[in-house]
C-alpha cells in the first residue's frame, strides 16, 4: 500500500521515464543499505552516479554523528538519513557525503539551519558570508535568523559592478605551482572595516576555498569568527590546513569505515 503513494512523490522530483525506473531498480538495489522510501532515493536518483564511483547509497543514521545538543531527535534524523554516500570520489578510497538530499527534505534543512543559527545566535557575529555557489543555501537562511547581512564570494568575473578579490592556491597553504590558482571575488562595499564575519560552505574538503575566503575577509578589514560546514571529507585533511576556527556539523561517527 505504500508503494502505491509514491510515485506522485517521486513525479516532483523525478522525469517520468525514471518514476519506474526508481521504484522497480532502486528498491532492488545492491548499493541501498537499508529498505527504501520516497525520502532515500530523492538524494541518489536525482544526483545521478558520480563519474568513476563504485556504490551510491543512503547510509543508516548511525553511521554519522551530529556536533550538535540543541537539534530534536526528528532533525538529527531527517539530517543523517538525507546524506547520500558516494564511495570513492572525488578518488579511490574516499566517501563523498552528497548534500542535494537535505536541501530537498525539508525538515533535514531547517534542522542544519536551526543547528547553525543556535551555534552562533550569541557570538557577536555581524555579516555572514556564503561561498557560491551552495554555500548561499545555508549562509543566506542563517544570515536572516541572525538578522545580519548575507555577503556572497563570488567566483571572478561574475560581478559587473566595482569588486575586491583575492587569489589563493587550491593547494591551500602549500604554495607548490602544480596546485593552480582560484579566485574570490565580492561588491567593495559588501564588508565593513572590523566586521564579525561568519564564513559558510556546504563542505569542506581541502579547505582551500575557505582559505580563500578567509583571505578576502581579512582584505577587506574583516575578523572571521568561525568558518562553519555541514559535513567534511576527512580524508582531503581540510581541518589541518584551514587556520580559522572550524566547525562541522555532521561528521563520521567513531569507527565508520573510510574516510
Amino acid at each position: 500500500q505504500e508503494r502505491k503513494a509514491e510515485p506522485a512523490h517521486f513525479r516532483r522530483h523525478l522525469p517520468p521515464k525514471l518514476v519506474g525506473f526508481a521504484l522497480s531498480t532502486f528498491s532492488k538495489s545492491p548499493y541501498l543499505s537499508k529498505p527504501v522510501g520516497c525520502g532515500d532515493l530523492c538524494g541518489p536518483v536525482r544526483g545521478g552516479f558520480a563519474k568513476g564511483a563504485t556504490k551510491v547509497f543512503v547510509m543508516a543514521a548511525p553511521q554519522f554523528k551530529l556536533n550538535v545538543d540543541d537539534c530534536t531527535d526528528e532533525g538529527k534524523r531527517a539530517i543523517c538519513e538525507a546524506i547520500s554516500i558516494v564511495e570513492n570520489f572525488p578518488k579511490p578510497g574516499l566517501r563523498f557525503k552528497e548534500l542535494t538530499g537535505v536541501l530537498g527534505n525539508y525538515i533535514a534543512f531547517q534542522a542544519v539551519v536551526d543547528a547553525l543559527v543556535n551555534r552562533y545566535r550569541t557570538k557577536g557575529v555581524t555579516a555572514v558570508v556564503g561561498i557560491e555557489s551552495r554555500g548561499y543555501a545555508y549562509a543566506s537562511p542563517v544570515a536572516i535568523a541572525l538578522n545580519v547581512p548575507f555577503v556572497p564570494f563570488r567566483k571572478p568575473g561574475k560581478l559587473p559592478c566595482k569588486s575586491v578579490g583575492v587569489d589563493f592556491n587550491l593547494g591551500g597553504w602549500n604554495k607548490s605551482a602544480s596546485f593552480g590558482m582560484d579566485r574570490l571575488e565580492t561588491r567593495e562595499d559588501g564588508l565593513k572595516k572590523g566586521e564579525k564575519v561568519l564564513i559558510i560552505d556546504d563542505m569542506l574538503g581541502t579547505g582551500a576555498t575557505l582559505i580563500g575566503a578567509c583571505l578576502l575577509v581579512q582584505q577587506m578589514g574583516g575578523e572571521v569568527v568561525e568558518c562553519a560546514c555541514v559535513v567534511d571529507v576527512p580524508g582531503l585533511e581540510g581541518r589541518t590546513r584551514v587556520k580559522a576556527p572550524t566547525f562541522v556539523l555532521v561528521e563520521d561517527a567513531d569507527g565508520a569505515a573510510g574516510a
